[in-house]
């Protein structure tokens, strides 16, 4: 990356002469850069429309770079000309930089979104099962435990043959669960039977989970703030943890429409309802496996874009003998099923899908759907141990993690709620207690403004901060 002092330089050599001789004089220390192009930027008033926001623009460009925003900042052209030749361009596609420049001739006018109230539940979980009964405990039972209960689950048995599947499904249709609704059906397989259930469901977004798979606490609760702050063209997905036969954890990444036909680095998703039904539901095509990336890419060819929250919070349990055990073997003869139904649109579509993954918005009323008033009163307190703001570059070691453990082990009536401030992936295969809830407020907005994760926990918890030095007397 060019260094600050050299872009500065060709900006100024630039500019008219009366401005370029105050820039000159203008001090440009790293430690005060902020104030100096808070300063610059005054010089600017004076200056004609266009060229004026375009000054602007590339200051604010600047400054982004200061405080982190950017990953690269490239400078093509010359900057002769009033900078009509000049071209600027992120490595990696950064959409809250954009969303911090007032739009101008030189950017697109960002897309405004006002969230409207969900009449129903805000997410319906699918459960299938077929012969699983032994599991059905495991996953509602993770289901319960959510930090977000705004959801209703349909778990929908496709013809279990299992005496003891067959028994438990009948105890829980009979149990008086306003949350849960129980369809019986003969086995017509997994795509005809999540299909089945989709039709039924009432909530604004759709996750479909495995009978076998469970998910960690906070996983509704992130992936719906995600998406509540989000166009309507976002589906999301987690990092997935394997246990069982295999102990790792796959990291997913942002869809990208031509590696999307490559390899599967879509995760299990939470998308729209409206969504699903666009593109046709699951494709009975897809029978033999692989049916939840082919989703995936069907939703990413028809102008959706997959975003990832980097923590494993979906607990996929391998086993031999299971549907996706099958599949893996018949990996090859599967990716040429999703390459013959997608290749042509995703290829011949790749501009279009990729301007409308750059677009920028705003969400106006992002909240409305996650107020308290839509959570069960947990009439306990809850305490905030804030690494993010106090310690943001460090990473808990071993000494601090045993420090939080004892704090959630003492005051195991309160919820404790633990920000930090970078990816520890590690920290969700360990055991934890039940009222230890891990947070990264940066992940869970797609332009990373970590303030409306601040305000949204304050308004839905109200925690009392806890400074990190309590911890160490303890």
């Amino acid at each position: 990356m060019p260094k600050l002092s050299h872009l500065y330089c060709r900006l100024v050599t630039s500019l008219p002469t009366g401005l370029k001789n105050s820039l000159k004089q203008t001090p440009l220390v790293v430690r005060g850069i902020q104030p100096a192009l808070v300063r610059i930027v005054e010089f600017f008033d004076f200056l004609p429309g266009r060229l004026r926001h375009f000054c602007r623009f590339l200051v604010f460009r600047l400054q982004t770079v200061v405080s982190g925003g950017l990953r690269r900042l490239r400078l093509g052209g010359r900057l002769g000309g009033w900078g009509r030749r000049l071209r600027i361009w992120d490595g990696w596609y950064r959409p809250e930089v954009f969303n911090r420049v007032r739009p101008g001739w030189w950017t697109t006018p960002p897309l405004v979104i006002s969230q409207r109230p969900c009449a129903g539940p805000l997410v319906s979980v699918i459960v299938t099962c077929y012969n699983y009964g032994a599991y059905l405990d495991a996953v509602l039972g993770c289901l319960r435990r959510q930090s977000c209960q705004d959801f209703e689950i349909i778990l929908i048995d496709d013809g279990s043959t299992d005496p003891a599947t067959v028994a438990r499904v009948r105890e829980l249709a009979e149990q008086p669960d306003p949350k849960l609704t129980v369809i019986r059906q003969a086995n017509q397989g997994v795509i005809a039977a999540r299909n089945h259930a989709i039709a039924r469901a009432r909530g604004r977004y759709i996750f479909p989970l495995d009978a076998d798979d469970t998910i960690e606490k906070t996983f509704l609760e992130k992936c719906l703030f995600f998406l509540e702050n989000s166009p309507a063209h976002v589906f999301v997905y987690t990092w997935t943890h394997s246990t069982g036969a295999e102990d790792f954890i796959w990291p997913t990444r942002d869809s990208e429409p031509l590696e999307a036909l490559e390899e599967n680095r879509m995760g299990y998703a939470v998308f729209r309802r409206e969504a699903f039904a666009r593109v046709g539901g699951y494709n009975p095509v897809m029978a033999e496996g692989y049916e939840d990336w082919e989703l995936c890419v069907n939703l990413v060819a028809h102008g959706y874009c997959g975003r990832v929250i980097r923590e494993p919070l979906y607990n996929y349990y391998v086993k031999p003998g299971a549907r996706n055990y099958h599949a893996i073997k018949k990996h090859a003869k599967l990716r040429r099923k999703i390459n013959a139904l997608h290749a042509a649109a995703l290829c011949g579509r790749r501009g279009i899908l990729t301007r409308q993954a750059r677009q920028p918005f705003r969400v106006a009323n992002s909240l409305v759907n996650l107020a308290p008033a839509r959570r069960p009163a947990s009439g306990s307190q809850c305490c905030l141990i804030d690494f993010y703001r106090e310690q943001r570059g460090v990473r808990v070691d071993e000494s601090r993690w045993q420090q939080i453990l004892a704090w959630a082990a003492v005051h195991r009536e309160s919820r404790i709620i633990l920000f930090l401030g970078r990816p520890q992936p590690e920290l969700f295969t360990r055991p934890q207690p039940s009222n230890l809830f891990v947070y990264y407020p940066e992940e869970y907005h797609p332009l990373r403004d970590a303030a409306l994760f601040y305000l949204y926990m304050e308004r839905c918890y109200r925690p009392v901060w806890i400074p990190l030095r309590r911890l160490e007397k303890r």
